[in-house]
């Protein structure tokens, strides 16, 4: 078994991924089968639904540890250690998808549409709280182990790309269950503007950001930790399926000119400047 991992170290790192997530979340499919519309839930469901969200960071330190041997745990978490970044990294990381989340909601009454009181200020602190949990469950795997391991092949852009799908497939059976009573007929066109949609265009943003602060996980963690908190912060207050679909529409859009650009800009290679910025030194 260790031989075929240290063949396929991608292959195995997506399979354990999935292995382990969904054999918590499925059990979230039989506590409330209408998933979060249905109710108050028990506790349990919090609890299978964050042991599940570890499945990155189990798999990046079990494949890592048997495909790269005993130092590599150890490199994968010193890279959370790298700050020494220029400032506009920290911005990019930092302010980025706030803003744009924001603004999404902010231009919601340009189409027609009431999103409700935006009182932020009570969200602020669960908000972080939620979205620094999701940073550490997730990037250790997303791009501490997968995005430099596919950038051997790959340009940064197509590894992004890949990244993207599997990270909206991965995200799939929770956003279901976490939507899907309160969508209706849109849950389809809602999963796929935010599954391999926005995460998609998130993924290109955590490479380019990666790719220009030597493989720091330091900021791929906040820049995560900043989509889940802004999406509990900035969201629209009136939860109806037209108002959700229509904030992911205009969330999309945003993000998806600022990707274009950045990829114009920086070019799709490296998504850098600098050749000597790419993640070789973390491989």
């Amino acid at each position: 078994m260790s031989t075929w991992i240290k063949k396929h170290p991608v292959i195995s790192y997506y399979a354990l991924t999935i292995f382990w997530s969904y054999g918590w979340w499925v059990w979230l499919y039989v506590i409330a089968p209408s998933g979060i519309g249905a109710g108050e839930l028990p506790p349990i469901a919090f609890l299978f639904m964050t042991l599940g969200g570890f499945g990155p960071f189990i798999a990046a330190l079990v494949i890592s540890r048997i495909a790269d041997g005993p130092g590599a745990i150890g490199k994968l978490f010193s890279r959370l250690l790298k700050v020494r970044a220029n400032p506009i990294w920290f911005l990019a990381a930092f302010a980025v998808v706030p803003l744009n989340t924001w603004g999404s909601t902010a231009l919601l009454p340009l189409f027609g549409i009431d999103p409700g009181p935006m009182d932020f200020l009570p969200k602020i602190i669960p908000g972080l709280f939620i979205g620094l949990m999701a940073g550490f469950m997730e990037e250790l795997g997303w791009r501490g182990f997968l995005q430099p391991r596919l950038q051997r092949r790959f340009s940064a852009l197509t590894s992004a790309l890949i990244i993207g799908l599997f990270w909206g497939i991965w995200h799939g059976l929770p956003d279901f269950w976490g939507v899907g009573s309160q969508m209706g007929n849109l849950v389809i066109p809602y999963y796929l503007l935010v599954g391999p949609g926005i995460l998609t265009l998130y993924a290109i943003f955590q490479a380019w950001i990666a790719n220009n602060t030597k493989g720091s996980l330091f900021f791929a963690l906040f820049f995560h930790a900043s989509i889940s908190s802004s999406a509990f912060i900035f969201s629209p207050s009136v939860q109806l399926p037209t108002v959700t679909l229509y904030h992911a529409l205009i969330s999309f859009a945003i993000n998806a000119i600022e990707v274009v650009i950045i990829i114009l800009v920086f070019g799709p290679k490296l998504l850098s400047r600098k050749p000597e910025n790419a993640l070789t030194e973390n491989l």
